[in-house]
């Protein structure tokens, strides 16, 4: 419905009622009549609302809605209501942008589905290792380091996007019907947001018992994902007393992890020590590395499937430019090439 629509976008922009209405010069009443169904705007006001909410008119007649289930928010998450909803309405904006491209490509067997929701029983933490090491032989991509962990998920099914989000926001899972998919904060360096990507991932394929805390199973998991055991014991040997910030930092761009994850992953498999893993705990809050790292900032990964889609289909006629750039969420002079210059053979 336009009135719904109306309401989503106000949301997805992150407006109070009251906001909008002085923006567009009319009452909040009159606003509140657009949303409730109870008033239509003219063609005139739309083209105000789409340019005011940065989305195109198309947005406000688009036919195909999704309802998302089963979202999980980090629990510990300091977002505000208008911060969440706003990241729900991204999530639900680009998920139905993403179905429908897919629609023009069902006789090639898409949508592809993610197949490995629950398919780990966790009852501890060592279960949630077990089922990072289990899922890696099942995608069989071996023990060394993923290189590019976005595209190892959307190449298993899993939609994931990149949203310009709020700081404190770093990711979350949820479903549309059948559909998986994991929201990421593309303004994340690379190592949290690989990390979180992994985490969400745990959410996915483990069922976690109600007495585990299932946060840290997800984090045990996570870490277990991007540097296995196997990788950890191979780095760093058997039994260690120290850990050099030169090892850290070159393991972190090998691995695309946090040198605190790193470190951590040295701890839990018990080659670091407990001396050992409080004293570097502790050069690390008296020179500030907790909250920025020495070394270059990893870069974040992004999202490439829902692109290549959308190109594709514009490039076989499938969409005109118009909707290409709709679907995008971009200008139309980005998805119209210019003309390539003759050239002599």
């Amino acid at each position: 419905m336009l009135s719904d629509r109306i309401h989503r976008a106000r949301v997805l922009k992150r407006m109070t009622l009251q906001e909008m209405a002085d923006a567009m010069g009319v009452t909040k009443q009159a606003l509140s009549k657009f949303e409730t169904g109870k008033d239509t705007p003219n063609s005139t006001r739309l083209i105000q609302m789409s340019k005011l909410l940065g989305v195109k008119p198309e947005y406000f007649f688009r036919a195909y809605s999704v309802e998302l289930n089963n979202v999980e928010f980090r629990k510990q998450t300091a977002l505000s209501a208008k911060d969440r909803d706003a990241i729900i309405e991204h999530t639900r904006d680009s998920l139905e942008r993403y179905l429908i491209l897919e629609s023009f490509f069902e006789g090639e067997g898409l949508p592809h589905r993610f197949s490995d929701k629950s398919r780990f029983e966790v009852n501890s933490l060592e279960d949630a290792e077990k089922a990072a090491e289990d899922l890696r032989k099942h995608w069989r991509i071996g023990f060394d380091a993923v290189e590019n962990l976005t595209e190892l998920l959307e190449d298993h099914g899993l939609k994931v996007v990149a949203l310009n989000a709020p700081d404190k926001f770093d990711g979350l899972c949820a479903e549309v019907g059948t559909h998986s998919v994991v929201i990421l904060n593309k303004n994340r360096p690379g190592d949290r947001q690989r990390f979180t990507a992994a985490h969400e991932l745990g959410h996915l394929v483990m069922r976690v018992s109600a007495d585990l805390d299932e946060e840290k199973a997800c984090h045990r998991f996570a870490g277990a994902f991007l540097f296995p055991a196997e990788s950890v014991k191979r780095e760093f040997g058997q039994r260690r007393a120290k850990l050099h910030i030169y090892e850290l930092r070159s393991l972190k761009e090998k691995y695309g992890i946090s040198m605190q994850v790193v470190m951590r992953r040295a701890y839990e498999q018990g080659i670091l020590t407990d001396a050992g893993y409080r004293s570097m705990n502790f050069l690390f809050s008296k020179y500030g590395y907790r909250k920025q790292e020495p070394g270059k900032q990893l870069p974040s990964e992004h999202p490439e499937r829902f692109n290549r889609l959308a190109y594709r289909a514009l490039a076989e006629g499938m969409v005109s430019p118009s909707k290409a750039a709709e679907l995008l969420h971009v200008p139309l002079s980005q998805v119209v090439p210019n003309t390539p210059q003759q050239t002599g053979a």
